[in-house]
């Protein structure tokens, strides 16, 4: 049961980190509006650091990237908002 619980929020995430990158390149290329562009960095970021958290029992120097790279995006994101 528990194996099954995890396999499925595997894919979840998977299925959410695929949409984040599409929104992102749709963003970057023009076809969707860049004011977008801070939500998808900020969503991203926090996906990253709770990626990290998934991660961290298993492999402590990836989780500790994906909470930088969360973080930066997060930083990216706020200061795209205020400038």
């Amino acid at each position: 049961m528990k194996k099954e619980f995890i396999k499925k929020v595997i894919t979840l995430i998977i299925i959410i980190g695929c949409i984040f990158l599409v929104l992102g390149l749709l963003s970057l290329f023009g076809i969707i509006n860049m004011e977008a562009m801070p939500l998808i960095l900020l969503s991203a970021g926090l996906f990253n650091i709770s990626n990290a958290y998934y991660v961290y029992g298993k492999n402590k120097k990836s989780a500790v990237f994906l909470i930088l790279s969360g973080l930066f995006s997060i930083f990216v994101s706020i200061f795209i908002t205020l400038f």
